[in-house]
């Protein structure tokens, strides 16, 4: 019969193995995704066209936001609409390195969102993709814009 202790010894060792393995295989298994700069988002989509610089986030809102790329820009289209473009990415889903939702950001902010759906954008070398579309207002303004929408892209 097996000693105390060394049952004991072989059971340490087979949990902290089994703790390395698990922790190894979720920290190397994260896909590395091969993609484009978020500024490189075309100037022109649909019947909309940029107007300005991309805007860039001070330090402290970054700090808190960690995403790992992001683009926020102004489009206007021919009717006169504008709507202010917010896209982030995130290289990882670990905790305290998350997305950054607008469903908690802008409600938090004092936005109202209103009217939920979905838009089919297409770029120009003619792939569509699927975006979150949104009308939000703050303090009883006018909307931002009659259909401004905000992604996450996955």
């Amino acid at each position: 019969m097996m000693r105390a202790s060394v049952r004991f010894g072989l059971l340490f060792v087979v949990i902290v193995s089994a703790g390395v393995l698990v922790n190894a295989w979720a920290y190397l298994g994260e896909a590395r995704v091969v993609r484009k700069e978020l500024k490189d988002f075309p100037e022109r989509v649909g019947g909309w066209q940029q107007t300005g610089s991309d805007q860039k986030l001070d330090k402290a809102t970054m700090e808190v936001l960690r995403a790992s790329d992001y683009l926020l820009r102004d489009y206007r289209n021919a009717d006169g609409g504008t709507a202010n473009f917010y896209v982030g990415y995130y290289a990882t889903q670990r905790d305290g390195a998350t997305y950054h939702s607008p469903l908690n950001c802008l409600p938090g902010s004092g936005w109202i969102m209103s009217e939920p759906g979905k838009v089919a954008i297409t770029s120009s070398d003619g792939r569509t993709f699927s975006a979150n579309k949104y009308v939000i207002q703050n303090a009883g303004q006018v909307p931002v814009a009659d259909g401004t929408f905000a992604c996450t892209l996955t």
